[in-house]
């Protein structure tokens, strides 16, 4: 019985060996690579998300004239569209309007040890709910005209993403780079 040689076809097992440890090392450096790039889709679809939702939420302001808010629950991950006609100022008059809202996987409210506010805000904070009057104008819980609307997202990986809006209600989001946050067009 003749014995098949090396270039008949047949691999050794030197070959094979060298094969899968090539193979485990492309993984290893691909898979790391992966997971951050999906996590930074991830962080970028929920920030297009709540910025949908904060127009939303603006918009049905105005068209209800009343006042309109999108809420946040830090802890559950989560934001939902409500609206208030009247009495505004205690939490049991306001409505939900629309479906709650989770974040992705891995996405979180927050901004960790960030100390620079993207615009307009001059010092980083989250606002929770971000409230619009019935004229799409952002206001506090009192009623009162503000332009420190911000809220902070983060994947845990060191990216970092927000979503502002300014006193004329122009919403805005933002890229963390280099210790400076830049504009999203």
């Amino acid at each position: 019985m003749k014995e098949r040689s090396h270039c008949e076809g047949g691999f050794s097992t030197l070959e094979l060996v060298v094969v899968v440890s090539l193979s485990i090392v492309v993984a290893g450096i691909a898979i790391p690579s992966a997971q951050n790039l999906v996590s930074n889709y991830r962080l970028i679809g929920d920030t297009s998300a709540i910025t949908s939702q904060l127009s939303l939420a603006k918009m049905r302001a105005a068209s209800s004239y009343a006042q309109g808010q999108l809420k946040f629950d830090a802890s559950a991950g989560t934001f939902q569209i409500a609206l208030c006609t009247t009495g505004c100022s205690t939490s049991s008059n306001w409505t939900n309007d629309g479906p709650q809202l989770t974040l992705s996987s891995g996405i979180s409210f927050g901004y960790d040890s960030i100390s620079a506010a993207a615009q307009p805000q001059s010092t980083i904070s989250q606002t929770t709910p971000i409230i619009f009057n019935s004229r799409g104008y952002p206001v506090d819980s009192s009623g009162a005209a503000t332009s420190n609307n911000a809220i902070y997202l983060t994947d845990g990986r060191g990216n970092y993403r927000a979503i502002t809006v300014y006193a004329d209600g122009r919403i805005a989001t933002w890229n963390y780079q280099a210790s400076a946050w830049t504009a999203i067009k």
